[in-house]
Parts: C-alpha cells; structure tokens; sequence
C-alpha cells in the first residue's frame, strides 16, 4: 500500500505557506531569561501572484490568463486554460453596490433567522452593528433575574460546543514561544500552518476562517470566550447598557461567517431546510444572475455564505462540493481589502494559480473548476506591503453612507458566495 503524501508537501500546501502571513517573535535577554518583545512580520514575496487590473493584457497572457469580454455590459472577463470553468470579473461591482453590500453584511445579512458562527454560544443576535455602535451588552433574561452573586461568572472556553466540525487553518510562525494561553482559541503555536486541524467551530457551508494575532496566539477578536449558554438562556436573549455578559463590540469582532439561505451542517454535510432560515436577498440574487449570464451560464441563486476576513485570516484549500447540483455555478463577490486567492485542481498536488482579488471583484466557478480545490491564504489589509495597491475603498471616493464602515473596511474583507443549494 503506497502512503499518501504528507498534506504539507503538496503543490497546494506548498502555494499557501509561501502566501500566508508568518510572524517571529523578538527575543531580548532580560536578567538571565529570554523574554519576548513584540513581533516581526516576514516579508512575502508576491512577484507570481496574477494582477489583472496592474499588468498588461500580453503579461497576463503569458500567465495562462484569456481576456474575453461582456460587450453589453462593458465588462473585462479573464478565463485561465489551466481552470477551465473559472472567470474573473475584475471590478464588476460598481461603487454603489459595493458600499451597499458592506452596509448590509454589517447591518442586515448577520440577522435572524440568518445563522452565524456566533448562533451556538450565544444564540440569536438581532441588529448586532447597531449594539455594538450604541455600546450595549448581551443579556439574557435568566440572567436579569438572577441575583448577581449567583450568575454564572465568565470562565475561559475552548468554545467546542457546536454541532459540527470546521476546518480551521493558520499560518504563522512563533519560533521559541510557548503563546497559547491556557482557555485561549488556539491559533497557530509553532508549525501548526503545516497541517489543517478540525476543531468544532459552529458549521458552515465551507471551512472556517482562521484569525492570527498580533503576538498571542488568540487575537483579541478571537480570545477569551463567555461560557456557553443553553438554548433556554438563548431564546430571550436582548441588548443592555449594562450587563455581565459579552459586549455588542466584542461579539462583533468575533464575527467570522453568516448564512443566507439553508444552513449548512457540517456533521451531516447536508443544507437544513427544515428549520427557518433567511431567503436570499434581492439583491444578491439578482446580482449572482448578472454575473453567471455574462459568461453564459444558468444560475437559480437561492443561498450565499457571507465571510468576514481580518488580518492573518485565511480559509485553507477546500472544495465546495456539498450542494445537490454541481452543474450550478458559484459567484463569489469581493468587498473590502485586497487577497491572494488560490485557484487548484482536482487534487492538491495541482500547483495553484495565485491571483490578486481586489474590492468589487467577481469569481465565477463553474464546470470543471466547481469541483476544484481554492483558497484565500492572505489578505493584505491597510499598512501591509504599500506595494500591493487596491487597499478597499479610498475616502476620496467613498459616499457619506461609507463613513460609518470605512475605517473598519481597511481592515476587513468581506466575500459574498451567492450558489444554489435546493433542489432545482
């Protein structure tokens, strides 16, 4: 019997630990022991990463890359002979649909009855943004009628309470340090980039996304996790100036992914559609229609899995092949900062096609490329590496409806992938 091969020695594996984020911690001999101080970003090499919209048409070609258009809609369409089924629609949101899609996947698609990575700990969170803009804490009504000396005090956890398995993936590296706190969301100590762990992280259509730290290996939009409550404490949950339970705030930077559509269990890899759910939008629908009509392919969108990136977050190469009808194409809609996207094969021995997605960009995957391995192992957010232009949307450029998003946009990406999850 022939053993596989390492997960890490693969062309794919090989592609992300060359893109992703990796730290070294500095050391400085204090009274006879070495003690930490701070952390040194390595510098990335992105010569091979595919930027249409910086390189001539006769550069990207000879990078396998095929320039099409839409007439009609005056749009560039990029396919790549290695992925067939594959395109690239480079700013194919206008500015007014992308700042109305950051306002809603911050305001409105995180609602119920949508799912989030946040449901199994702390249950519906209705109008999160504006909590966490109005500085309000959760709070249950258990809670409020419970003395204080007798609540439940806030203890570390794991947050190993849901349903289904995630793969969470993090590159970063954090020579001679012992970083991960005991109670802390482990992220990353030493080599652990090498191979993908399965930890329980809430289920999703796809992968979870990970989240590196500044020096710790649990960010603080990751760290210390208020204990589990049962579904009875959840159902009556509502917002509060003051509380012991976690803030709006805090809530809001941990979260990681929203569902649009049927939620996906992981554990039984199967869309739950008996339970309610949040109908795709209007909106997403009719935009997810435009983009698969360019490049002349039937799309019937009826889900979306909403994904907030951060600094040293990645999604590890995966393939989305748990929906019924794989002859449906996928788009995927980028917001926010600039990423290296991964484009595979069928395998991970496949080397990847790395390729920049900025803000506005589109993704189609369809035919023989829905059932590929892809992934995002970086994203560049405002400060990394000012070579990389694209940085989200400029003040210059923005409306008055972005001010209120536009700091936290230079930190953040946001990717919409519209699909079709039901039977047709």
């Amino acid at each position: 019997m022939v053993e596989e091969e390492p997960l890490s020695a693969t062309a794919f594996r090989q592609a992300e630990k060359k893109f992703q984020l990796h730290r070294t911690q500095k050391l400085q001999l204090s009274k006879g022991r070495l003690r930490g101080k701070g952390w040194v970003e390595k510098e990335t090499d992105f010569s091979e990463v595919i930027d249409v919209r910086g390189c001539d048409d006769t550069t990207i070609q000879e990078n396998g890359m095929k320039l099409t258009s839409a007439p009609a809609a005056h749009q560039k369409i990029y396919s790549c002979e290695n992925h067939p089924g594959f395109y690239l629609l480079p700013g194919a949101l206008t500015l007014e649909e992308q700042v109305n899609l950051i306002e809603a996947a911050w305001v409105d698609f995180p609602n119920p009855p949508a799912k989030t990575n946040l449901f199994n700990q702390y249950g519906d969170l209705p109008n999160l943004f504006e909590a966490a803009a109005s500085g309000l804490h959760l709070q249950t009504q258990t809670q409020a009628e419970t003395p204080l000396s007798r609540a439940h005090p806030a203890t570390n956890s794991t947050a190993e309470t849901s349903e289904a398995a995630n793969m969470l993936e993090v590159s970063q590296d954090l020579e001679n340090s012992e970083c991960c706190e005991e109670g802390s969301v482990s992220m990353g100590c030493s080599e652990m980039a090498v191979q993908p762990r399965l930890v329980r992280d809430g289920g999703g259509g796809e992968p979870s996304i990970s989240n590196s730290s500044e020096g710790n290996c649990a960010s603080d939009s990751m760290g210390v996790e208020e204990p589990p409550l049962d579904r009875q404490r959840q159902s009556n949950t509502h917002w509060v100036r003051h509380s012991g339970g976690p803030s709006a705030k805090t809530l809001l930077r941990k979260l990681r992914w929203a569902t649009l559509g049927p939620h996906f269990d992981w554990t039984e890899r199967e869309y739950v559609t008996s339970k309610p759910y949040r109908q795709l939008p209007e909106q997403l629908e009719a935009i997810g229609l435009r983009f698969a009509d360019m490049v002349g392919i039937p799309f019937k969108p009826d889900a979306a899995l909403v994904n907030y990136y951060y600094k040293g977050s990645t999604i590890g190469g995966h393939k989305d092949d748990a929906e019924q009808d794989m002859s449906q194409p996928i788009v995927s809609l980028s917001l926010g900062c600039p990423a290296v996207f991964l484009m595979g094969g069928e395998t991970r021995d496949v080397p990847p096609t790395p390729l920049f997605l900025h803000s506005g960009d589109a993704v189609i995957l369809s035919g023989a490329a829905r059932g590929c391995y892809h992934g995002v192992p970086r994203v560049l957010v405002a400060g990394d590496q000012q070579q990389i232009e694209g940085f989200g949307l400029t003040s210059e450029d923005e409306p008055e409806k972005l001010s209120r998003f536009s700091e936290r946009m230079q930190h953040t990406r946001i990717n919409i992938s519209i699909r079709n999850v039901l039977q047709t």
